[in-house]
């Protein structure tokens, strides 16, 4: 989490250094994925005793650009090596980019659904050490609750929330198969969570008694009237003008923008509904429940 300190650098090189603190000099072998990654990372883990396997986005600084200047088919694999650091370039439905100081440029054979495929080394223990990561991303991705907001704390929370929804449910699962018991999903854990979260007490605001409810409309007594006038109308020597609400719903219906529709603009108005209203409109308004299609 980004917390404006100018004092600590927020780049991903200087992140992760400084999340490897502990580990450094132990002989570990690091795995991340392609924001984190980049050639300079390695410049600063060089003579710590850790290696470094990682997708690599192919416009990071320090990538050889040789590299990608040929166009690849799928199967096709090239690699460029700077000392103990290799890079490789593998297209299968995608292109796969890799620096790796574990692995040779090699390519090795998968057995897949279908077919037997050869890829690279560095991507199949990527694919092997990563996979939890990128089964948690897909889980989450499933029921994205972020959103924009002013407030930091709100973007936080909705961060969390599916993040520890979808821990609950590993774990959830783990002691039910254990007592052999029926298995949850995600879907069924966020909603018993947000339901346990939600105010019971909580009502709605009372509506103001000057604004009629939307199906009032079609009930009680009705009585077309000149729109009454205000200090701008009476400043100009015209009568008041609004809007005629049928026909506006109509436009935005029909999916006009802002610029097509012609503004139409009535004297009249429905007293009750306090609304606009043509000649041709009120009737329809009033005893349509579906006065935009009729």
């Amino acid at each position: 989490m980004y917390c404006a300190d100018k004092r600590i650098s927020n780049k991903p090189v200087d992140v992760t250094m400084r999340l490897l603190q502990p580990l450094l000099d132990q002989g570990y072998s690091l795995y991340v994925d392609n924001y984190y990654c980049c050639p300079d990372l390695w410049n600063h883990m060089q003579g710590r005793n850790i290696m470094l396997v990682a997708t690599c986005r192919k416009n990071r600084v320090g990538m050889p650009a040789d590299l990608f200047q040929n166009k690849q088919r799928p199967g096709d694999f090239d690699f460029r090596r700077k000392g103990q650091l290799v890079a490789t370039r593998w297209f299968d439905k995608r292109e796969v980019v890799t620096l790796s100081t574990i692995h040779q440029p090699q390519l090795t054979e998968t057995i897949g659904r279908d077919e037997v495929k050869q890829k690279p080394l560095a991507a199949t223990d990527n694919i092997k050490f990563m996979s939890g990561v990128d089964h948690s991303d897909q889980l989450l991705s499933y029921f994205p609750m972020s959103r924009r907001s002013q407030k930091w704390w709100k973007k936080t929370f909705f961060y969390l929330l599916p993040l520890v929804g979808v821990q609950t449910t590993i774990l959830l699962n783990k002691h039910r198969t254990q007592h052999r018991r029926r298995r949850t999903n995600l879907a069924s854990v966020l909603k018993e969570v947000s339901v346990a979260l939600v105010d019971k007490d909580v009502t709605c605001a009372p509506q103001a008694d000057n604004v009629p409810f939307p199906m009032d409309r079609l009930k009680g007594r009705h009585f077309l009237s000149v729109c009454p006038n205000t200090e701008a109308s009476d400043s100009r020597d015209k009568k008041a003008q609004r809007q005629c609400k049928v026909c506006a719903d109509r436009a935005k219906t029909a999916g006009q923008t802002p610029a097509e529709r012609e503004t139409k603009l009535t004297i009249t108005w429905c007293r009750e509904c306090k609304v606009g209203l043509c000649l041709d409109c009120f009737e329809i308004y009033h005893t349509k429940r579906d006065y935009i299609n009729n």
